[in-house]
């Protein structure tokens, strides 16, 4: 159920020990600026109506969805959150320009989105939202302005479904219990699906043994310090007996949140149970008996084991929350689309002005303008036409921001691009520090007034501003804020001098809207060295702001019950404050909060940390709005690749970049002799491709190679072959340079991604295998860490109850002519009595020791471990006149979209295939899979000994749905087809009956024949048109899990999937 979460590159392993309890400890010398290690949270919690502003994120991954054109209408206020998919749908209809990035809507229409049908399922199947979806909550119900309401609030809130309430009083007290619901909800429906499975799927399809117990299926979320929420909440006063009445109207006031809480989710859980449920979609979708019977076994399991509904489980529960979450802020993707998108800029015009308005940059807010130090001097000029449109806003003290954005009508002349593009370019921008994540996730949740009510539960040191608001493009438009808990993360310990810093990947790629939204980037958080680490030392991060003076520090460390006792504390609390600033500082004595680097005035100009001043822009770009906006995104893009946090590894990088450069000058020579123009239009795109990464800006490197490769792309779908090896090499080069520009910035998903199309197309992995190896580790780490799937187990065709079955089921007619098979031989009579010979042979039994036998049935495996990867994929069957479509799609899109429902039907026969759909048959057919991923080999012999000293040459791995049939056609080598997974039934003709078959001419391009394809359709002949074909003579078998049959060279084959399959055959 689980992948157990790696130490990707052995950096870091885990050690526990009663004085530090669980912490990380570097395996090895780690350099100053390393990535460490990049991880997704176990859970995330979105703070209640940041969607509203506009930050539309997935509910299960957290990537950014929508688009720029949705997005922004969000966040100027012309369209609500609630209005998503009626706008979807209207620009749909009419086909506008604006970018919509795909999204997917809960089943339920609940009003939750997702990036992709993937973490739709996953969510409702292995996120508890099954459980959790109740649909949109009225808004009435959420609002409790004053005490006379209360009443009637709580009248209301009795008649409501108790999911209702448990989510109405979440709102109402403290949104964490959300999170604490999403924990409870997954492992109730995880152990649900689990008993389901073992009592209705446990006979002959399904190995039980593969199913999670309770215990493994909690242990991520309990590996933790587990102290009540009550006790975490008092400890800092435990010691001050004036505070003996607060601490205990404190203790018995979260005690009665988590009750309540607990006591409402689970008469949810038991109403749902029972068949009380919220609307008409979910008596649809949830409604049987099954359903109900096996969630009052997971319940009842549950609270006997764990008593998850108790108020002592919730209080430990949220308690390791307080102790553990980290504080979620991720940029909008919004914010770089307004810099480098111009025709963006200009769609969304209005909507932008508005956004302005809002903030208070231009409009009615001249004390928020006055933050603007460094902006243009057409900023002040936006300003006084603000004033001359707006007279009647100005000096009105009653008018808020919002009432200015509804009474000021913006006409679209009232400001010009170029105007709105130069106030732009003026912005403070903090992009090269941004993401920093703050690990004291109840400071965290505190920067939003709506997640708790009650405000005498927290003490004022709660009340501190934590995330920095001079960000101008953050004032814009609403990061993702929220709250996780990380697996790895949360297990580093505090110090004041910490050696590891936490922030989150952001995506200041350019290259599009795809490259920044969108299910490629789901939310993920980079662990990176802040100095050089030492073998054993252990990792450490600070929990607080550790630029602090010592009083300051130990007293925000009172939250988490702890001095702390670190080096810099030590030296610190041992000397006099003020004796040690004035040593520091030539004896100058200072005030705590005076800044000791200098004021905003005397930094003017520096450029270092990203805060550019417009007046450092080219003179002569400033006649231009547009080109100044052109020109800081040029400094932008600078700062990030010049940036060495979390950047990849030199050695790597320059490996990689000589690689590349010299691939990239080859192709363009290569082109410069071609006058087509596909040729003609690469070459462009690759020349502005190699200038850029020759100054090293991979951002705008990463924006042509995006744009290059799908370009490539579409010449090879347009020819069905590459025209030229110059443009397949360009297609390499292209995804190679868009790989370095997104693994420079910790994008690992669309980073492997873009690899393994350089790999399908022929990139060799050695050359570039260091590059490889970083990007794979990291991938996998992001797509590894507890990811649960809702896939099938493909059933056990070892088992003689299954073999009976496909004999008698699957076979159109029974065996008559059997191949020659044998139990066990030596690689000495194989060779002599069948190598030699050119004799087919069946060996049973060969790949028994396989340990692929077993894992590569679970569908999980696949999902978890590489469904990040991109594989090629043949939909439809290749011998049926409509024939089959090629796409390349992730191996989980593949395994959830066809090989899981195929698993489903234990047994294919041939006219399986005419009563399914053709679109539910797919083949990763002769793939080089290994090539691709290594680590599956540790699962198969690499170079079984009957292939001789000189081992196979090629090593193919054949997935696929029941009814794939590969029509009859021979080989140029000799063959070993090893069956892993699931039945095949294989029919053999001798090279003798050749003139029998009606081979295919070379000019046929029916099945893009090759001189090495039959006409004939195997078990559906047709005599009347292949007459010559009813005389071929011709050996048949079924092969089954561990068999191998040897099918000498230029043998004729044919091969039918009769269930969900696997198998791996060897050219040697």
């Amino acid at each position: 159920t689980y992948a157990v979460t790696r130490d990707m590159d052995k950096l870091y392993k885990r050690h526990e020990c009663p004085s530090k309890g669980r912490h990380l400890v570097a395996t090895q010398n780690i350099e100053k600026d390393s990535l460490i290690f990049v991880e997704r949270p176990l859970l995330s919690l979105q703070s209640l109506g940041n969607a509203h502003k506009g930050a539309l994120v997935c509910r299960h991954c957290r990537a950014f969805v929508g688009g720029p054109d949705l997005c922004l209408a969000i966040a100027c206020g012309r369209i609500s959150r609630n209005g998503v998919w009626d706008y979807v749908k209207e620009k749909q209809k009419v086909k506008a320009e604006e970018e919509t990035c795909f999204m997917v809507p809960c089943r339920n229409d609940c009003g939750e989105i997702f990036c992709s049908k993937d973490c739709e399922e996953e969510m409702w199947c292995c996120g508890g939202h099954e459980l959790m979806c109740t649909g949109l909550i009225p808004e009435p119900l959420t609002q409790t302005n004053d005490e006379s309401s209360e009443k009637n609030d709580d009248q209301l809130r009795d008649q409501l479904h108790p999911l209702l309430r448990f989510k109405l009083h979440a709102i109402q007290s403290n949104e964490i219990f959300l999170m604490v619901g999403d924990l409870v909800a997954t492992v109730v429906s995880l152990r649900r699906q689990y008993i389901e499975k073992s009592e209705f799927e446990q006979n002959i399809y399904v190995n039980t043994t593969q199913m999670s117990n309770l215990e493994e299926i909690l242990m991520p979320y309990l590996d933790f310090t587990l102290k009540p929420w009550w006790e975490v909440a008092t400890e800092p006063s435990i010691s001050d007996p004036t505070k003996l009445e607060e601490m205990i109207y404190l203790n018995k006031t979260l005690r009665e949140l988590c009750s309540t809480s607990a006591k409402y989710l689970k008469e949810a859980f038991i109403a749902i149970a029972d068949g009380i449920y919220l609307d008409e979609a979910s008596l649809q979708n949830k409604r049987n008996q099954t359903f109900r019977s096996t969630l009052r076994k997971a319940i009842k399991e549950c609270v006997h084991k764990y008593d998850i509904f108790s108020e002592l489980f919730f209080g430990k529960i949220i308690g390791s929350f307080e102790q553990n979450a980290i504080g979620i802020r991720a940029r909008h993707p919004l914010c770089r689309d307004i810099i480098e998108n111009d025709s963006f800029r200009k769609r969304g015009h209005l909507d932008l002005i508005k956004c302005l308005e809002q903030t208070g940059m231009i409009g009615d807010a001249e004390s928020d303008c006055d933050d603007l130090d460094d902006a243009s001097s057409s900023q002040e000029n936006i300003q006084e036409k603000t004033h001359e449109n707006d007279k009647d806003c100005i000096g009105n003290d009653t008018n808020t921001k919002e009432q200015v954005f509804i009474n000021h009508h913006v006409a679209e002349d009232d400001y010009t691009y170029d105007e709105i593009a130069e106030f732009i370019a003026g912005f403070q921008i903090n992009e090269e520090g941004y993401g920093i994540a703050s690990t004291n996730a109840e400071e965290n949740k505190k920067d939003d007034d709506e997640y708790c009510c009650d405000e005498e539960i927290y003490d004022d040191s709660c009340d501190e501003e934590i995330h920095d608001s001079s960000d101008d493009l953050d004032m814009l438009f609403s990061p993702l804020d929220g709250t996780a808990m990380f697996y790895t993360t949360c297990k580093m310990n505090h110090s004041c001098n910490p050696n590891v810093i936490v922030r989150y990947a952001y995506s200041s790629s350019g290259g599009g809207h795809s490259a920044r939204w969108g299910k490629s980037l789901p939310l993920v958080i980079s662990c990176c060295a802040l100095r050089g680490i030492k073998k054993g030392d252990e990792l450490c991060i600070s929990y607080i702001q550790s630029d602090m003076n010592y009083k300051k520090r130990q007293k925000a460390l009172e939250n988490y019950g702890f001095n702390c006792a670190c080096v810099k504390c030590l030296e610190d609390g041992c000397l006099n404050e003020n004796d040690t600033l004035s040593k520091q500082l030539g004896g100058t004595q200072i005030e705590d909060d005076e800044d000791l680097f200098g004021s905003e005035e005397e930094e003017e100009g520096d450029t270092e940390d990203g805060d550019v001043d417009i007046s450092t822009v080219n003179p002569q770009s400033q006649h231009s709005g547009t080109l100044q906006l052109t020109e800081r995104k040029k400094i932008l893009n600078k700062a990030f690749s010049n940036s060495l946090l979390g950047s990849i590894p030199v050695t790597t990088m320059g490996i990689t970049l000589s690689y590349v450069t010299q691939l990239g000058s080859l192709v363009l020579r290569h082109l410069d002799t071609s006058n087509n123009v596909e040729s003609i239009a690469i070459k462009h795109c690759l020349t502005k491709t190699m200038t850029a990464l020759k100054v090293r800006d991979y951002i705008e490197s990463l924006s042509y190679a995006i744009i290059g490769e799908k370009e490539a792309l579409c010449i090879l779908q347009q020819h069905r072959s590459w025209p030229s090896e110059a443009l397949r090499e360009s297609h390499r080069c292209f995804a190679i340079v868009a790989a370095i520009g997104y693994a420079q910035n910790a994008n690992f998903l669309p980073a492997n991604k873009m690899l393994d199309k350089s790999v399908i197309f022929g990139q060799s992995r050695q050359i570039i295998q260091p590059f490889l190896d970083y990007v794979e580790s990291h991938a996998n780490s992001i797509n590894n860490i507890f990811q649960r799937m809702s896939m099938n187990v493909i059933p056990d065709y070892r088992l003689s109850e299954l073999q009976g079955l496909i004999v008698k089921e699957g076979l159109s007619s029974p065996i008559r002519f059997p191949i020659t098979e044998v139990e066990g031989i030596s690689e000495k009579d194989f060779h002599s009595i069948y190598f030699a010979k050119d004799k087919p042979v069946i060996i049973r039994g060969f790949a028994k020791s396989w340990s692929a036998l077993d894992k590569w049935r679970s569908l999980n495996l696949f999902a978890q471990d590489h469904g990040n990867r991109i594989v090629p994929i043949e939909k439809g069957i290749m011998s049926d006149k409509r024939g089959m479509k090629e796409e390349m799609m992730t191996m989980k899109e593949f395994i959830r979209t066809f090989m899981s429902p195929s698993s489903r039907m234990p047994v294919w026969s041939l006219r399986s295939h005419e009563s399914e759909d053709q679109n539910k048959i797919a083949y990763l057919a002769q793939h080089q899979l290994f090539d691709q991923i290594p680590s599956l080999l540790q699962d198969v012999e690499a170079s079984p000994p009957i292939c001789g000293k000189d081992g196979p040459t090629h090593v193919n791995t054949w997935i696929g749905t029941g009814g794939t049939r590969t029509p009859l056609h021979f080989d140029s080598y000799d063959n070993l087809l090893v069956q892993v997974v699931g039945a095949k039934y294989i029919r053999i003709y001798n090279p003798a009956e050749t003139s029998k078959l009606h081979v295919l001419d070379k000019s046929d391009t029916e099945y893009g024949a090759q001189g090495n394809m039959s006409a004939v359709d195997c078990e559906l002949e047709n005599y009347t048109t292949h007459p010559m074909a009813k005389d071929a003579e011709y050996t048949e078998a079924v092969l089954f899990p561990g068999d191998c049959l040897y099918i000498p060279s230029r043998y004729w084959h044919y091969v039918r999937s009769m269930s969900t399959s696997i198998s791996v055959n060897f050219w040697f």
